[in-house]
């Protein structure tokens, strides 16, 4: 009689008898390997890293040495040429507040929402205020098609300064130099700058009067100030800066780029300085430096919170101070005679229009807001009535906004979207500037 054979070919015999003589081995062993192996890569981990911190050449600088990105020689002078650049601005005015809003490109719509809403009006308590926007070109592969080119925008709203470098994060420094160069060469007698960024809102009155009894202050700096703040090496490289750009521990005392303001004698004393001091990363950081170079203190306002780096959520009730420009709802086709953004367009005036030339069924694409309509833009008016330079009424797809349009208003930059333009590009919310905020 046969034997069978086991699966291995061995008789079955056999084959339980080295089954029954085979070590045992503890169910908990096979679950020790695994964390074994975590243990000693984070032992050799650790080792490196303080090996790293202790012997590398990037040890940091604890005690900071300005002094470290100076050159006696203007050797960091940018000589990127405008390719636009609005220089009759400020040729026959003296503006209280300069306006610089960085932007890219691509971002038409949010451009469009600023000019109808806090950059809409071009003075505040019978002070002048300029709202101008700051670009570079877009990289190559990068460009976008919008609505309306850059070049298109220049001439209907008057209001783009353009340089021909590329306009990526890492340029944001040199997008900035590009405002103080262009405040110091075309607008050299503006009062007060303000830089700010796209996804911002401000408080455009509550800002004016803040400021009305600061214009003697030549020293003043203010915004959301930031001191004592570290410099971070990580992985994200958006807030990241090496080493070799800048070696020390702390940045000096600077303001949240996000919106800073500043007396004009004072920009222009840090324009002068920034041709030699090296530029580093991050813009607010760098005007930080020139700052601290000059030896001007951050002041920080008094009284309640005046910057917010944080969002708000948009609510009609904050926007009180507003009402004396805000849009009448009846705008459009239950009364398209009556003026988007004309002040002296009251919903208790049925005639206004009739009795008003500038406004509404006279003249239904010529705003309020637009000062400078006429005799100064030879595009708006007369030979284009249907075209406001500056008409903060006038939406990005539809040029000829008025006449063949008229129920698009202030709070629609695009048809059917209300305030959405305000609560997505505004997201980022520095929030309202001054006192009032009941």
């Amino acid at each position: 009689m046969r034997m069978g054979k086991g699966l291995e070919g061995k008789p079955c015999e056999e084959q339980v008898t080295s089954e029954l003589t085979m070590p045992l081995v503890p169910a908990g062993a096979t679950y020790m390997r695994p964390l074994k192996g975590v243990f000693v890569f984070l032992l050799v981990f650790s080792m490196v890293t303080m090996w790293y911190i202790t012997f590398s050449s990037h040890t940091v600088l604890e005690k900071v040495n300005l002094m470290y990105f100076y050159e006696y020689e203007p050797v960091y002078k940018q000589s990127y040429p405008f390719t636009l650049r609005e220089l009759w601005k400020c040729h026959d005015i003296h503006p209280f507040l300069v306006i610089l809003v960085s932007s890219r490109p691509r971002e038409v719509r949010a451009r469009q929402a600023i000019r109808t809403t806090w950059g809409s009006r071009s003075s505040w308590w019978g002070q002048r205020v300029l709202t101008l926007f700051l670009l570079g070109q877009d990289p190559p592969g990068t460009e976008e098609p919008t609505e309306l080119s850059v070049e298109e925008e220049s001439v209907l709203y008057g209001d783009i300064i353009q340089q021909n470098f590329r306009d990526t994060y890492d340029n944001l420094t040199l997008k900035t130099i590009m405002g103080f160069r262009w405040l110091s060469e075309f607008c050299p007698n503006a009062t007060f700058l303000m830089k700010t960024d796209s996804d911002v809102f401000i408080h455009t009155p509550n800002l004016v009067r803040f400021l009305l009894p600061r214009s003697q202050s030549e020293q003043l700096f203010t915004g959301y100030p930031l001191v004592e703040n570290f410099a971070y090496r990580g992985l994200d490289r958006t807030r990241s800066i090496s080493y070799e750009e800048y070696p020390f521990r702390l940045y000096p005392p600077y303001c949240s780029g996000l919106g800073y303001v500043l007396h004009g004698k004072l920009a222009l004393r840090i324009y002068e300085l920034m041709s030699h001091v090296r530029p580093v990363k991050f813009e607010d950081v760098y005007v930080g430096i020139c700052l601290n170079l000059l030896k001007v203190n951050v002041s920080v306002p008094e009284g309640a919170e005046q910057f917010f780096l944080y969002k708000i959520n948009f609510d009609v009730s904050l926007l009180k101070p507003f009402n004396a420009w805000m849009p009448n709802p009846s705008h459009g086709a239950t009364n398209p005679s009556r003026g988007a953004t004309n002040p002296s367009c009251d919903a208790t005036n049925p005639t206004c229009g009739a009795t008003n030339p500038t406004c509404g069924a006279t003249n239904p694409s010529h705003g309020a807001t637009h000062h400078s309509c006429g005799d100064t833009n030879p595009i708006c008016g007369a030979t284009n009535p249907n075209r406001g330079a500056t008409n903060s009424s006038c939406g990005v797809t539809n040029p000829s906004h008025g006449a063949t349009n008229p129920n698009r208003g202030v709070t629609n930059p695009s048809p059917g979207e209300g305030v959405k333009p305000l609560s997505i590009w505004l997201k980022f919310t520095m929030g309202w500037f001054g006192y009032d905020m009941a």
